[in-house]
């Protein structure tokens, strides 16, 4: 947010933000952004005129189609878990409330649909990984006159494992996926679990009924 209130700063756009810290929370405003001083920005009011401090922490973009992210982190504030196996434990009655068909695995909380006849998709519309690691390939120096891109095309070996690649430990291993939503990866389970939750109360099967 803080970079995009800097942004705005720059090249006078109005933003369209909800606000959740005064007496009506999540109400939407356009301003106009003057000047950041640490987590705090200036910015003009369009509707009042009035230039007044806000807390960037209690403020959000506001997206059309999409429901307040701060609302939901204000109300449902669950804590740290280490492995999905306890993410599931947490989450499953909720995420069955909203319609969801839940599957799980040792790094995986999947959200699935039913087909007309009961039977559930294959494909989850969201899902929640741990991916601990992720390979990273050297970068070829293309300009060496002994440079084939033969030899450089990995094989796969051993399932997941990419021959010549560098394992390395994320530091973002949180990973959310939503089907037309795209992919978020967090350091923390429970930004995650906030993210997962969004996502399932926007895309739930229960409001398609």
């Amino acid at each position: 947010m803080k970079d995009k209130l800097g942004e705005a700063i720059d090249s006078g756009e109005i933003l369209r933000v909800r606000y959740f810290g005064e007496s009506t929370p999540g109400t939407e405003r356009d301003i106009s952004p003057v000047k950041i001083i640490n987590d705090k920005v200036r910015a003009r009011c369009m509707e009042t005129g009035a230039v007044k401090t806000f807390s960037i922490s209690k403020m959000e973009l506001a997206i059309p189609g999409e429901s307040p992210e701060l609302a939901l982190k204000q109300s449902f504030n669950p804590p740290e878990f280490i492995s999905t196996t306890e993410i599931a434990s947490y989450l499953t009655d909720s995420l069955v409330a909203l319609g969801w068909i839940v599957k799980t695995t040792d790094t995986s909380l999947t959200l699935h649909t039913p087909f007309k006849n009961g039977k559930t998709k294959k494909t989850p519309v969201i899902s929640l990984d741990f991916e601990e690691y992720e390979y990273v390939f050297p970068e070829p120096d293309m300009d060496s006159p002994d440079f084939d891109w033969n030899d450089f095309i990995p094989d796969i070996v051993e399932g997941d494992a990419l021959e010549g690649a560098e394992k390395i430990k994320r530091k973002r291993p949180w990973v959310v996926r939503a089907k037309n939503k795209g992919t978020a990866t967090y350091g923390y389970s429970k930004k995650a679990m906030i993210r997962l939750m969004k996502w399932a109360g926007e895309l739930s099967p229960s409001n398609k009924i």
